[in-house]
């Protein structure tokens, strides 16, 4: 059986790299757990967008921009977000017995035997940049554990009917509302967003991310979730929970990936309830602003 070509003798037949830069690459991968395509690009021998033409002309492998591909939350529960996280790779479509994957390296045989025996799948490798799905894994990832702990909290608490009275569990620090709000925060963060909105509707909430300037729509969850969502919020930004008829600020911190977060909240009344803003900042870049911006 013919051996299948690696990453780069593509790229040296292509005449992208040379040989000597190819075995460059190759030394360093040895001290290291990065891709050879990584190391590459680190080091400034090619582009990843180069690479990228490359095995789509070569392969026969479609590039898709994740951004705007309509990506199929079914195909993505799929596989565990560990495994997708392993191999840098997310499932984006399913049709009849075929799951398509947007791999940054659809040459990992590994990832894709991997990925075929965790399914039952064909599996379909497409390409995508490797940055592209890290931030859509962090993205769809994120957003089911914030529902898994949604519904957590509806089925130790009993909510399987519209209720607007239900009396919020602030205390409980290892309750599912507590992995919910974390969840969203988290979520956030990784989504580089600069604002997070809760906005109460009549029968849902709506949770949204503004990213770049522009507001997404992230979920919705039942509004029974609004009043306990709403009093973790508060109880954390030191903000007075019993008080729900006047603006109120208030002001936390998150720590994740040993990075702090500066969390300012604002509450303002509405129809339907109160409405979360919170504005987020790294504490480090608030530092250095700061510092930058000082008139001696």
């Amino acid at each position: 059986m013919k051996a299948r070509k690696r990453l780069g003798e593509f790229l040296t037949d292509s005449g992208l790299i040379t040989n000597e830069q190819l075995q460059k690459a190759l030394a360093l991968q040895k001290n290291t757990n990065k891709k050879l395509g990584e190391i590459l690009v680190e080091n400034g021998f090619i582009t990843e967008d180069q690479i990228i033409e490359v095995l789509e002309y070569q392969l026969g492998i479609p590039h898709v921009k994740l951004d705007r591909y309509p990506i199929d939350n079914e195909a993505v529960k799929l596989i565990t977000e560990n495994l997708a996280k392993r191999h840098n790779l997310l499932p984006i479509r399913l049709e009849n017995d075929s799951l398509y994957v947007a791999m940054a390296d659809p040459l990992n045989i590994f990832a894709i035997e991997d990925v075929a025996i965790y399914t039952g799948k064909q599996v379909q490798p497409v390409l995508s940049k490797e940055e592209d799905i890290k931030r859509f894994i962090n993205k769809y990832y994120g957003k089911q554990e914030a529902l898994k702990a949604a519904e957590e909290f509806k089925k130790e608490n009993k909510i399987f009917k519209f209720d607007k009275n239900i009396k919020p569990a602030e205390d409980d620090v290892q309750g599912p509302i507590v992995k919910l709000v974390n969840a969203i925060f988290e979520q956030a963060i990784n989504q580089r967003a600069s604002d997070i909105h809760i906005e109460p509707f009549e029968d849902e909430v709506r949770i949204k991310f503004r990213i770049d300037g522009i507001l997404y729509e992230i979920m919705k969850v039942e509004y029974e979730l609004h009043a306990p969502l709403t009093a973790r919020i508060k109880v954390i930004g030191n903000m007075d929970i019993a008080e729900k008829r006047i603006p109120q600020d208030g002001r936390t911190s998150f720590e994740i990936y040993d990075k702090e977060y500066d969390m300012r909240i604002s509450s303002l009344p509405t129809v339907f309830g109160e409405k979360i803003v919170i504005r987020i900042a790294d504490k480090r870049e608030f530092l250095k602003d700061k510092k930058k911006f000082r008139i001696s």
